[in-house]
């Protein structure tokens, strides 16, 4: 079976920010003209990290200037949503969910060309932590190629930037003594804080 022209894949989620932990809930839509032979259908989970900096070492002559790169996986988890055969033409809908691990760091895109001052002994840092989800039917045999979507970015808060869900409010009450004995009456008060977090 061919490939149509216009089949292809299209990743939705329900938020585009999420916090560690959370359960992420989206849909897979494969749009299929032509009728599509495959070997699994999978989402793709991906988040990296990748750091780039450049550092200056000796002075005049004898200086020296190295760029350094580095790359980390995060994350790369392959959900299966479908398995070997043959998909007739039509639209088809792939509903899936996830949780994201609790120790996974937060979004990042840090330029050090951004920053007024800088105690480092680098120039041009840049630090760039980026989270994606990504469909792909696998098709059979070595000269059909896959169909993929489009990479769909999301953002991951930290774990200390808890979503606002309204004001804290902390009340107490103390009695009034004079001399440390003698009762004098009530004190009672309350603060209320623009946040639900408190040190």
């Amino acid at each position: 079976m061919g490939q149509g022209q216009s089949s292809g894949l299209l990743v939705q989620l329900e938020r585009s920010t999420y916090s560690p932990t959370e359960l992420v809930r989206g849909t897979v839509y494969f749009n299929v003209s032509e009728a599509v032979d495959t070997d699994a259908l999978v989402l793709r989970i991906v988040g990296e990290e990748r750091t780039k900096w450049t550092e200056k070492h000796g002075s005049g002559n004898d200086s020296q200037t190295r760029t350094y790169v580095g790359r980390t996986q995060l994350v790369g988890h392959e959900t299966k949503l479908g398995g070997r055969g043959t998909i007739e033409p039509g639209t088809y809908a792939f509903p899936f969910q996830f949780v994201l691990p609790p120790t996974l760091p937060g979004s990042l895109d840090w330029n050090q060309n951004d920053c007024t001052s800088s105690a480092l002994n680098a120039r041009n840092g840049r630090a760039v932590i980026r989270y994606h989800v990504q469909a792909i039917c696998i098709r059979p045999g070595m000269f059909h190629r896959n169909i993929r979507s489009d990479p769909l970015p999301f953002k991951l808060l930290p774990v200390c930037a808890v979503p606002y869900t309204g004001p804290a409010e902390f009340k107490d009450s103390q009695t009034s003594r004079v001399c440390c004995c003698f009762p004098q009456g009530g004190i009672s008060g309350s603060l209320v804080l623009p946040t639900n977090v408190a040190h």
